[in-house]
């Protein structure tokens, strides 16, 4: 990154004058607020416009960053030299630097289109597959409990295979929720990361995948008009070239 030098190493029994370090369970920062994260005690430090933090029991690394921050520069001068790459290799295409939307990327989106001149391969696959649940949310919520279910109990095991900071302990309780509440669990952070993750484990169980796939077929125009606002929310960056 090429900001690094900003970030200066910082004692934690002695955080300097600028620097906050160290969290205590009544003096949330905006990192540990953000989407409920379970930052890990003593380990968040804010350096400038910046806050980092260790992130749940396997202490992923998280960075809050508003908008025009020099993380975001930084992000924006690798993304450079990853595209020149991919122009110098194949100039006319059809090398694409490939950018995963499972965690919703949008603020690095603009950086990514200006370097790649929109010559990118942006994957929508899981996050596609948790609109067809909100589809099923609406007009089955019998199925969508038990698929919520069933992913509650597959995610320990299906985490290992990604780097996601999702606890099972903050995520409702399947018999908590009314029928008016299980859209939102698409939005609330835990358990649309569990559901997710869980996504192959779900669509193996004929007994899901029979009932996903009949629901689907049988109202295509619902979970059409889901996709829609989906794939416009992800491409309109790209259409903009780049701009906000």
């Amino acid at each position: 990154m090429g900001d690094r030098k900003r970030v200066k190493a910082i004692d934690r029994s002695t955080p300097q004058a600028g620097h906050r370090m160290g969290l205590t369970e009544n003096t949330p920062t905006a990192l540990l607020a953000l989407n409920s994260l379970d930052l890990r005690p003593n380990s968040a430090v804010t350096v400038e416009d910046t806050e980092v933090g260790l992130v749940g029991s396997d202490q992923n690394v998280a960075v809050l960053a508003p908008s025009g921050s020099w993380v975001l520069s930084g992000f924006e001068e690798d993304i450079e030299v990853h595209a020149a790459i991919a122009s110098t290799l194949s100039p006319d295409g059809p090398y694409k630097l490939s950018l995963h939307s499972g965690s919703d990327k949008f603020s690095i989106y603009p950086a990514f289109v200006r370097q790649t001149r929109g010559f990118a391969h942006l994957k929508t696959a899981g996050t596609s597959y948790l609109e067809a649940l909100r589809t099923v949310a609406t007009l089955d919520p019998g199925l969508f409990r038990e698929v919520y279910a069933f992913a509650r109990r597959c995610y320990e095991e299906d985490r290992a295979s990604y780097h996601v900071s999702a606890e099972i302990a903050r995520s409702p309780l399947p018999g908590d929720l009314g029928e008016a509440d299980l859209t939102a669990l698409l939005e609330q952070f835990d358990a649309r990361e569990i559901l997710h993750v869980t996504l192959e484990s779900v669509l193996k169980e004929a007994r899901f995948r029979d009932r996903l796939f009949g629901l689907l077929q049988e109202h295509p125009e619902h979970y059409a008009a889901g996709l829609e606002r989906h794939f416009l929310r992800h491409l309109k960056p790209f259409a903009n070239g780049g701009t906000t």
